[in-house]
């Protein structure tokens, strides 16, 4: 036990206080939202909806009222369902399994950096400053697939690279079949994990290793394909309609524009990411720096170097084909493996690990030079992570109090009716209801049009009246511009705006009577529920006109 303590002391030291500091994260986040356990997106709500149904109606979709291809992972919802198997539909299972695969990304990175010498003191601190950088905190509180998809993408890539490098340790046959183990997952987990298949089947090409490369690219793609096939049968798209609505694909009208375009999205996904940019530079300064320092290696093969390269890779196709924001969750993977790339990188530059390093004080402004450069790179990063943690914190706020208790108005209200939605998450979750949704995660004629970029406030106003629609809960903001609008024939009853708004996607969503006939039952219903929400929440419209009567 002794021994073991003592090889494994670092990850144990950093899972440790990763656990305590979501305890407290957890502990704030119930206080602030009435005792309840609440995510920080409504999109954790979705994959929970599709688990419940598939649990207690054997029914892939958001509502058990027929099949839906609306997640943006394979795997976490499989994950969900096995818990509600085992314990019954909850609310908690998201958070434990995050709790889980955040640990297990700290283990993970913990061996990569063991793997290439690095002393135990070093690890540790290393594991601390990555867990803060790769703000797993925040995430876990998100109730997403995300630590899961780092997790595996951590794994993936680094068995890629050792499998395809010179090292003087590797069993090549050994290294592979791991690697064939693990590809399925990365995809499974979220599907941008089909980037880095490519790379590091690319890199076998490369290394004209063609079988090997095709064997690969099958296993990484097979949950890929078995989904998609699924759901063309059931008439949906290849891909998830989250994922075909969310992602960004180059104008084919031409090879000059999609050429142009391309780049363009390149850019700008860029331009919108300084922690991004950030890791890259830092990767690539590293790579540089350290490489007078590698100079007794025969040829460029060797993992850590293959690292950088998987990264750079994967990173540029996620620039030109996903999304990136200052606190978006879709990049989250790409900052964590670089991160985790620069930690190894810096071991060849520390006294402990390299025998031949000595210190000059004539070297002292060379020392101090790359220490400022490292700084001002990093600098994006560490201002990303430390405001990541109180935003994502008000975050579930934001969500209790807008989505969790929309959801709470439906199971009371509307169970079994059509509602008109544009965050279906909670709702789905929390009610039974025949949800309508106007953003299109889960709803085919909707996602058609918008993939053509035809979709109006006339599409509105039929496909609701068709699918005899009673009542609607959205955000007007997201039916402006080249939508037109929505119906003038619906009936606004009322509004709930929140007062310092982070993740949800307007701060006042809107309720209204999309059948003339419910205007009267929908304000009464919610004058009955006001009492229920939050005293944060700011109520108006014509339902609390009753107020100033009494």
């Amino acid at each position: 036990m002794q021994t073991l303590l003592k090889r494994h002391w670092p990850w144990l030291v950093a899972v440790g206080a990763y656990w305590a500091a979501a305890g407290i994260l957890i502990a704030l986040s119930l206080r602030q939202d009435q005792g309840n356990l609440v995510y920080a997106l409504d999109d954790a709500y979705i994959h929970m909806a599709v688990a419940k149904n598939f649990v207690t109606h054997g029914v892939w979709g958001v509502t058990r009222y027929g099949f839906s291809s609306s997640v943006s992972s394979l795997l976490w919802p499989l994950l969900v369902v096995l818990t509600y198997e085992l314990f019954g539909v909850n609310q908690a299972s998201p958070l434990v399994l995050n709790l889980f695969f955040g640990a297990l990304i700290l283990v993970v990175a913990d061996h990569i950096l063991g793997r290439y010498k690095a002393s135990s003191i070093y690890r540790a601190a290393a594991l601390l400053v990555f867990m803060f950088l790769s703000i797993l905190l925040p995430m876990t509180l998100q109730g997403m697939e995300h630590l899961l998809h780092i997790a595996a993408t951590l794994l993936v890539t680094y068995l890629g690279a050792r499998y395809l490098s010179d090292d003087a340790d590797i069993q090549p046959s050994r290294e592979f079949r791991l690697l064939l183990l693990a590809a399925p997952l990365v995809t499974a987990a979220r599907f941008e994990g089909m980037f880095l298949i490519l790379v590091i089947g690319a890199l076998m090409v490369v290394r004209l290793r063609w079988r090997h490369a095709l064997a690969f690219g099958a296993a990484g793609l097979l949950p890929v394909a078995a989904y998609g096939l699924v759901s063309v049968l059931k008439g949906w798209y290849l891909l998830p309609n989250s994922v075909l609505l969310k992602g960004q694909m180059p104008a084919w009208g031409s090879l000059w524009s999609a050429v142009a375009s391309s780049l363009y999205s390149g850019i700008y996904n860029l331009g919108s990411a300084p922690h991004l940019t950030a890791i890259i530079l830092t990767v690539l300064f590293l790579y540089v720096y350290t490489s007078q320092y590698r100079a007794h290696q025969p040829t460029g093969w060797d993992s850590r170097r293959l690292m950088v390269a998987i990264f750079i890779g994967t990173t540029w196709l996620h620039l030109e084909f996903a999304i990136v924001c200052m606190f978006c969750r879709y990049d989250a993977y790409l900052i964590a493996l670089g991160t985790l790339i620069a930690a190894a990188q810096l071991i060849d530059l520390l006294p402990q690990e390299r025998a031949a390093f000595s210190f000059h004080w004539r070297g002292l402004p060379r020392y101090l030079g790359a220490a400022a450069l490292a700084g001002v790179l990093l600098l994006p990063l560490g201002t990303r992570a430390a405001m990541a943690i109180p935003i994502w914190l008000e975050g579930t706020l934001n969500i209790f109090q807008q989505q969790y208790h929309m959801g709470l108005f439906m199971q009371k209200y509307y169970q079994g009716s059509t509602v008109a939605l544009n965050d279906i998450g909670a709702v789905d979750f929390l009610a039974d209801v025949r949800c309508f949704d106007l953003a299109g995660l889960a709803n085919l004629k909707v996602a058609r049009r918008r993939l053509r970029k035809d979709f109006h406030t006339a599409d509105i106003f039929e496909l609701t009246r068709e699918s005899g629609t009673r009542v609607a809960i959205v955000y007007d903001s997201w039916f402006g511009g080249e939508i037109g609008g929505l119906p003038p024939e619906w009936v606004k009853v009322g509004e709930w705006t929140i007062a310092h708004n982070y993740v949800a996607g307007d701060k006042t969503v809107s309720i209204y009577a999309v059948d003339a006939a419910e205007t009267a039952p929908l304000a009464q219903h919610l004058r009955d529920f006001s009492a229920s929400l939050p005293p944060s929440v700011l109520q108006s419209g014509r339902y609390t006109e009753w107020v100033s009567t009494q």
